[in-house]
C-alpha cells in the first residue's frame, strides 16, 4: 500500500513526526478494529460524535476567519477546508441518533483540539494554521487507502465509510500541501521551529482522538 506523503518541502523540518504519524496511526488498535468492523457499539458512537463535533467546530472556526481576512491563496484554502469539514459533519451527524451539535458536550480532548486551532487563528498565524490541518486530512487520507480495499455496502460501518470515500481526502491534501510549497520562499530558517512543534501538536491531538475513542475515557 502506498502511503500518502505528508512531508511538502516548507515541512522538511518535520519529517520525523510525520513519519511517527503515519506509523502510529495505521499501527493504532482503533483502525484494526475499524476495518474489521468490531468496534463496540460504543466505541464506534463516541468515535463519530467526537469526529462530528471536531469537524462542526473547525469548519465554524475557518469560515469566522476567512470573513475576517483579505482573500489569498490561503485564506482561500482554508474557506475551501471549512466547506468540506461542514459537509463531513452533516454526513457523520446522520450517522448518531439522537445527537445535536448545539447541545453536544464535548470532552476535553475535542475541546483542546479546538482551542488548539483557535489560538492559532486568534495570533493571525494563518499559515501555522494550515499547517496544522495537514495531521487531519492526512490521517483521513492514510485511512481511506485501507477503506478503499473493503467492500462498505457488506461493512457494518459502511455509511461512515462510504462518506470518507467520498471525500477524496488525499485531493485536499495535496491542494494543502501545493499552497505551503509555493510559500516556502517566505519561510526563513527561524520559522521552522515553529512549523515543526505546530504539526507535531497537531498530531497528537488526532492521536488522542484515537485513544479517547479506543479506551473511551470520557464514558
Amino acid at each position: 500500500m502506498n502511503q500518502v506523503n505528508l512531508i511538502p518541502p516548507i515541512v522538511d523540518s518535520v519529517e520525523s513526526v510525520a513519519h511517527l504519524l503515519q506509523e502510529a496511526a495505521l499501527k493504532h488498535p482503533f483502525y484494526g478494529h475499524l476495518i474489521d468492523g468490531s468496534l463496540t457499539a460504543e466505541q464506534y458512537d463516541l468515535f463519530v460524535r467526537q469526529q462530528t463535533w471536531i469537524w462542526h467546530e473547525l469548519s465554524r472556526n475557518l469560515l469566522s476567519l476567512s470573513r475576517s481576512f483579505p482573500t489569498t491563496c490561503i485564506t482561500s484554502a482554508l474557506l475551501r477546508v471549512a466547506n468540506i469539514s461542514l459537509i463531513l459533519a452533516d454526513n457523520f451527524n446522520d450517522q448518531v441518533n439522537d445527537f445535536k451539535i448545539e447541545t453536544y458536550k464535548a470532552s476535553p480532548v475535542c475541546k483542546e483540539y479546538i482551542g488548539f486551532f483557535r489560538s492559532l487563528i486568534d495570533g493571525e498565524q494563518i499559515l501555522l494554521l494550515l499547517v496544522a490541518i495537514i495531521p487531519r486530512f492526512g490521517m483521513m487520507a492514510m485511512s481511506c487507502q485501507r477503506y478503499i480495499t473493503l467492500k462498505p455496502l457488506e461493512h457494518p460501518y459502511n455509511k461512515f465509510i462510504e462518506n470518507c470515500i467520498s471525500l477524496n481526502a488525499e485531493e485536499y491534501l495535496t491542494r494543502i500541501i501545493n499552497i505551503l510549497d509555493a510559500q516556502c520562499q517566505s519561510i526563513s530558517q527561524k520559522d521552522n521551529p515553529a512549523i515543526r512543534q505546530v504539526f507535531l501538536e497537531a498530531a497528537l491531538h488526532e492521536y488522542k482522538l484515537l485513544n479517547e475513542a479506543y479506551y473511551l475515557t470520557t464514558m
